[in-house]
């Protein structure tokens, strides 16, 4: 707090009142600022705790989807991976049922 100069040429007890009466209302201006500082600071806090956290939850769905999206699409290659493949035995199976058993030559060393 600075020094408080009347600045009346009468330099009275109510100058000097009138004088300290300010730097009071100064001091209680300025812890009301800082109670309003800090009150906003802590709501500025908590908007953004609450936007972090609606932006975690929109994040987590999303990738939940696209999780769900590419099994599907991996479950979806498989089965056709495996269909093809019991099409691939079933042919050889029929080819090798096709042919009589002495027809089968085995290579040296087999399979």
């Amino acid at each position: 707090m600075g020094m408080c100069v009347c600045v009346c040429a009468h330099n009275t007890q109510r100058c000097k009142t009138t004088c300290v009466q300010a730097a009071e209302s100064r001091l209680e201006f300025e812890a009301e600022l800082r109670e309003q500082l800090s009150q906003q600071a802590a709501a500025h806090s908590d908007h953004l705790v609450s936007a972090l956290h609606a932006q975690r939850v929109k994040l987590e769905a999303q990738f939940e989807r696209q999780l769900i999206v590419g099994v599907q699409a991996a479950r979806q290659r498989m089965a056709e991976e495996i269909s093809a493949l019991v099409n691939r035995v079933d042919a050889i199976e029929a080819a090798v049922d096709g042919q009589p058993h002495s027809a089968v030559v085995v290579p040296p060393g087999g399979y």
